[in-house]
């Protein structure tokens, strides 16, 4: 599971350009529009396991800040237990083949199983949803004037469906009235759900980019995903969701997919934009 869940992808280059703050109790990094630009909604960005310092998932908040244009966040979600960049390398050796990898698989496995094991017990379910539900819910209090959604990738992704279930006891009261924590929802290859039950629980509109090449979110789970949100959009016209199918990716590829590989390249910029412009029209449908 841990090498499907994270091999996939190379680091990109570049610079992110936004800001680190302490938000409502959340280390967070922050993405601005550009200056004199007023944004169109907040986006919070869930990561997948390498974390909110990770430079991809940075220079994406600023391509979604510039682009948008939004406000972005990506807090600290993760107890400090993010997996560190450079344990791709160990990640990618459990995946070769040959004598060489076999010999050096079991200080590659033992590599990466001690940065898994604190990161799954620091990150039950009970816990994330404990220190991130309470920070949307600030800032939903602060931004009373915005729509708001989820991005979530690998990890992420997993609670951007839970986030779009909006349960009752999860809503914040702003200007008198229990509002959701998010208006709309966006996954792209995640992992962890269970599937029925994490889809059918959906209730907020919600888009999702799966990849062909993803024993995490195989094609029979993402099949049987479409069939559920078509058919909740069927029976009541007010669900709006969509699932797209990206041919010849990789698990991780919306995050960390290389540029260089013009299928994996072209296919990250289109899944960007598959967000973009869900959370542009669902925020304009939130604020109506």
């Amino acid at each position: 599971m841990i090498s499907q869940c994270c091999a996939a992808g190379e680091i990109h280059t570049g610079t992110p350009a936004g800001r680190v703050e302490k938000v409502h109790g959340l280390d967070c990094y922050i993405a601005e529009p550009p200056a004199g630009t007023a944004p169109k909604g907040v986006i919070i960005v869930l990561p997948d396991v390498f974390g909110w310092e990770s430079p991809n998932s940075r220079i994406l908040a600023d391509s979604y800040a510039e682009k948008g244009p939004f406000k972005v966040y990506l807090p600290e979600a993760q107890a400090g237990k993010s997996f560190p960049i450079d344990l791709l390398s160990s990640i990618h050796a459990l995946e070769a083949t040959g004598l060489t990898a076999a010999i050096s698989r079991a200080y590659h496995m033992a590599r990466v199983a001690a940065y898994w094991v604190p990161f799954s017990y620091a990150n039950t379910e009970d816990a994330v949803r404990a220190r991130l539900y309470p920070f949307i819910g600030a800032l939903r209090q602060e931004h009373v004037n915005l729509a708001f959604g989820v991005a979530g990738f690998c990890w992420g992704g997993f609670w951007s469906f839970k986030l779009a279930h909006d349960r009752a006891e999860d809503r914040v009261e702003v200007n008198g009235a229990k509002v959701p924590l998010v208006d709309a929802a966006f996954a792209a290859h995640p992992s962890l759900m269970k599937i029925p039950d994490d889809i059918e629980a959906i209730q907020k509109p919600t888009s999702v980019a799966a990849a062909a090449i993803d024993t995490r979110y195989p094609k029979e789970d993402v099949d049987r995903t479409r069939e559920i949100l078509e058919r909740k959009m069927q029976l009541d016209a007010g669900h709006k969701h969509e699932v797209v199918w990206y041919p010849g990716c990789h698990h991780g590829w919306a995050v960390r997919g290389n540029p260089e590989d013009p299928k994996e390249g072209e296919a990250g910029i289109r899944a960007e934009l598959q967000a973009m412009e869900w959370f542009a029209a669902r925020f304009a449908e939130a604020r109506k």
